[in-house]
């Protein structure tokens, strides 16, 4: 399934799928431009937000560019909505995002991606920020490594700690 290992790191990730590549299959643009245009339709008047997630796949790492990823360049040109994507602009950078052995951000991605999240969607907003990290006695093995059954990484599941200001819960628009 093109899962590999970053040279000489614990990394496993998926094999970069080049632009032409991907776009050369004509039923996967038509797909997109049909959906942009049912969107762009229905949601004309309705804020819309999107992120990117740049993971392996999207990420040439022989030649990293702190430019715009060329997936998220065309949904941008045909959807109608806010945007923004995580930047990596280095190996080291995805590194310190990413899980070793899989495709999803760690708590260092995933805090990223908030603080972007927010600042495209209430850029006025206070960010909640981290007062610490914890780290579980337990190993992390992510997709990656299922798929090609390596389970020698020992990556420990860290967490950021939080001090959350008060908040109500609502479920259907009653307190839960």
């Amino acid at each position: 399934n093109k899962v590999y290992r970053y040279g000489n790191s614990n990394y496993i990730g998926q094999k970069y799928l080049a632009y032409n590549e991907y776009f050369n299959n004509k039923e996967i643009k038509e797909n997109i431009d049909k959906i942009s245009m049912q969107y762009n339709k229905y949601f004309d008047n309705i804020d819309s937000y999107f992120y990117f997630v740049t993971n392996s796949r999207a990420i040439n790492f022989n030649e990293i560019s702190t430019g715009e990823n060329v997936y998220f360049s065309y949904l941008k040109e045909k959807f109608d909505f806010k945007s923004d994507f995580l930047k990596v602009n280095s190996f080291e950078e995805y590194k310190d995002y990413f899980y070793e052995t899989d495709h999803h951000w760690n708590y260092k991605g995933s805090y990223q991606a908030y603080k972007d999240i927010i600042n495209l969607m209430l850029p006025s907003e206070e960010l909640i920020v981290p007062v610490g990290t914890t780290t579980f006695d337990i190993y992390f093995h992510g997709s990656y490594a299922r798929k090609v059954s390596i389970y020698k990484n020992k990556e420990k599941f860290t967490v950021y700690d939080y001090e959350l200001p008060p908040f109500e819960t609502y479920v259907n628009g009653a307190d839960a």
